[in-house]
């Protein structure tokens, strides 16, 4: 908490991403089918509900810098079904310089670790977001380091080519360390380090 204070008060960064928009994608909750998808389940908490908790403090943390941050989240009355690939167009529809979706990984309760997707096709510039991001992500949270993979994910599909787009897996969601509850200080850590990453992307030296 004191580290995210402290990067938001520096008069330098106050307003450092002034005129950048992103996208932020609260991974699961309502698509095309027919029942709502929580995604995984664990220590008390349901992905999609993880995954919201994270995206709103990392709007926060952005919109700090100077950003407009845009959260796509599918649960509020009224929001959209739309199918994964529907997903990543609205980041087009919002004119975002960049587009991130968050997830949380769920095995067996003994696997553990880190790791940032990209779409099996991906740019050159979805590569270097998704490696700024999960760089914070392993300095920060500090889990196994699974790497950057290339997929084929329906979320990231319908992103334009032009905004670099990645999906993020800070770690397992039912990893038996956490006992029951996902320490707030976990949640914390994870979303500063999904901010600071996309603020390393957009802030070129």
């Amino acid at each position: 908490m004191n580290e995210k204070c402290a990067l938001c008060e520096q008069p330098v960064l106050q307003k450092i991403l002034a005129g950048k928009i992103v996208a932020i994608d609260v991974g699961h909750g309502w698509s095309q089918a027919a029942a709502y998808d929580v995604g995984a389940t664990g220590n008390g908490i349901t992905e999609q509900e993880l995954n919201a908790k994270v995206a709103y403090k990392v709007q926060v943390i952005l919109q700090t810098l100077g950003a407009v941050v845009h959260v796509f989240d599918y649960v509020a009355a009224g929001s959209p079904r739309l199918w994964l690939s529907e997903k990543g167009k609205r980041a087009g529809a919002v004119k975002s310089n960049v587009f991130v979706s968050i997830h949380h990984n769920a095995f067996n309760g003994s696997a553990q670790g880190t790791e940032v997707l990209v779409h099996s096709q991906a740019t050159e510039d979805d590569v270097a977001l998704a490696k700024k991001i999960h760089a914070r992500l392993i300095e920060h949270v500090g889990y196994t380091d699974r790497g950057i993979k290339w997929q084929q994910l329906g979320v990231l599909k319908g992103c334009p080519e032009s905004i670099p787009a990645c999906l993020t897996e800070a770690f397992f969601i039912d990893w038996r360390t956490f006992a029951g509850k996902i320490p707030e200080d976990v949640i914390e850590a994870e979303a500063l380090a999904i901010a600071i990453g996309i603020k390393d992307y957009l802030v070129k030296p």
